[in-house]
């Protein structure tokens, strides 16, 4: 725990303690009403004790492709797979469980895997991107080691394989697991309670069978993997720690200004980023690693609101500031090839429920740009926010209570949120897991149409073979290949018949 974290720690029990003291604390209650061509609804949204009700005729849910509610459970760890059409959600708190979803199917599980009686502490999910594997990481009851599963489409509620920490390792993190693209890599972290030590581990996606390790003498709390499984970001208290998986030896390291977020690493591996009460972005540049952007802001904190492009072009940096109460939050799109800031947004609220930024994602060339915090009493913006590269917002979920984790596909078009059903701040239990398609293939100015505007600008982005999309042409790649040809002009075809 860094120091400088006593003042919010404090903050969040007082505050807590007037959530419980006083119902009129609860985020107000709204009415959101939702047209489409299928017709209108209307969703009351009662925060004080996470009730809702619906009054529904027309479907779909906006953007929405579904919602899945639990009684007892909060998501607080979610992932999707891109060409796989799938998605893993880990549930804490109650009930704690696997969840495997088709992402575009109806809300209804294909399976689950339940981790009761065990009564595990964490319960966090990743997963491949284009092949079905899932791996789910749990911190069970004190003293027993920490365990990694793997599961895939065909698994069902039976693990593939069971990776079991060294005795002693018996603590970890949300964020202490994750997959490579093609499935063929699991990483994962665990540490040892009160004696700075840490143990990192390379698995054999297929089989769970450990295939390099690497031993620290320092709390690692989060890891993450490029996509191709060649290199990954440790986050140490504050200190993000780049390795080459291979020989899981170090290749630079670079520190932060108070720990207690987690550190991040572009898709391509060229890029690595982590915040706190400053925030920095190192690019590999060959010979060595180069700064290429960092900085601080008065009474802002950073740590859990980076996100990066695949590419590693563009940074996503969002931070609240601790000094008013958590309510006011500000949102930068950074290109980080020119190291400059193209944009800013801010937020902002008031009461006494706080708005804390838990996780930014970007899409692999940079135009889709998504962020969930708390959210605050005023309901001063939706918790859920998606925004383009000009920081204008173009989609949200305004949920009923607090999320605490994202995911987006690579092309930004699918995103995949978890949260507790009533505000962090508030006590009680109950948690929302979410889909949401945040445009429709071929509408490139996101009106709702696939029409001659769209092709208009599908034509101005024609590029030819081999030429890599540029942000502002992201959308008009539909064939993911990295150009815009007369292929995707075929997939528009496809788009605007249907």
């Amino acid at each position: 725990m860094r120091p400088s974290r006593r003042f919010e720690m404090a903050l969040a029990v007082t505050v807590l303690c007037a959530a419980l003291s006083l119902t009129t604390h609860a985020q107000t209650t709204r009415d959101l009403v939702h047209a489409d061509a299928s017709g209108t609804w209307i969703e009351t949204l009662i925060g004080g004790d996470g009730s809702y009700q619906g009054n529904v005729s027309g479907s779909p849910r906006g953007n929405v492709i579904w919602q899945f509610n639990d009684a007892n459970a909060i998501a607080r760890s979610v992932c999707l797979a891109d060409t796989m059409d799938e998605t893993w959600i880990g549930w804490n708190d109650n009930s704690e469980r696997l969840s495997y979803f088709q992402t575009t199917g109806n809300g209804t599980p294909i399976y689950e895997y339940s981790l009761l009686p065990g009564n595990p502490d964490t319960v966090a999910v990743a997963s491949a991107e284009d092949t079905s594997l899932g791996a789910l990481l749990v911190r069970g009851p004190w003293g027993t080691p920490v365990i990694v599963r793997g599961f895939n489409d065909t698994s069902g509620a039976t693990p593939l394989w069971t990776y079991t920490f060294d005795t002693g390792f018996d603590a970890a993190r949300i964020q202490s697991v994750d997959v490579s693209a093609d499935g063929s890599i699991v990483i994962a972290a665990a540490y040892k309670i009160g004696q700075s030590q840490s143990l990192v581990v390379l698995l054999d996606g297929a089989t769970g069978a450990e295939v390099n390790r690497l031993a620290t003498t320092t709390y690692v709390n989060g890891v993450e993997l490029n996509d191709d499984g060649s290199r990954a970001v440790l986050t140490e208290p504050d200190t993000a720690r780049i390795i080459e998986t291979s020989g899981m030896s170090d290749l630079f390291a670079f520190s932060l200004n108070g720990g207690g977020g987690f550190y991040r690493i572009s898709r391509d591996g060229t890029v690595a980023a982590g915040g706190g009460y400053d925030y920095k972005a190192y690019r590999d540049t060959g010979p060595g690693w180069a700064s290429v952007y960092c900085g601080t802001e008065s009474q802002q904190w950073f740590g859990s609101g980076i996100g990066l492009s695949g590419d590693g072009g563009t940074m996503f940096l969002v931070s609240h500031n601790y000094a008013t109460g958590y309510v006011d939050l500000t949102y930068r799109v950074i290109d980080l090839v020119a190291g400059v800031e193209l944009a800013r947004t801010t937020t902002s609220g008031s009461g006494e429920l706080q708005d804390s930024v838990q996780r930014a994602e970007v899409s692999y060339h940079g135009h889709i740009l998504a962020v969930v915090s708390w959210g605050t009493q005023d309901n001063c913006h939706p918790e859920v926010q998606v925004f383009d590269r000009s920081a204008t917002l173009i989609g949200s979920i305004d949920t009923p209570g607090s999320p605490y984790c994202l995911d987006l596909s690579r092309d930004g078009r699918y995103l995949v949120a978890g949260a507790k059903h009533i505000h962090a701040n508030i006590m009680g239990s109950g948690g929302d897991a979410y889909t949401y398609e945040v445009f429709i293939r071929g509408d490139l100015n996101f009106d709702d149409a696939v029409d001659l505007d769209d092709y208009n600008i599908l034509a101005g982005c024609l590029n030819g073979p081999g030429v890599v999309v540029q942000p502002d042409c992201e959308l008009a790649d539909l064939d993911g290949d990295d150009d815009v040809d007369l292929a995707d002009f075929a997939e528009f075809q496809a788009a605007f018949s249907g």
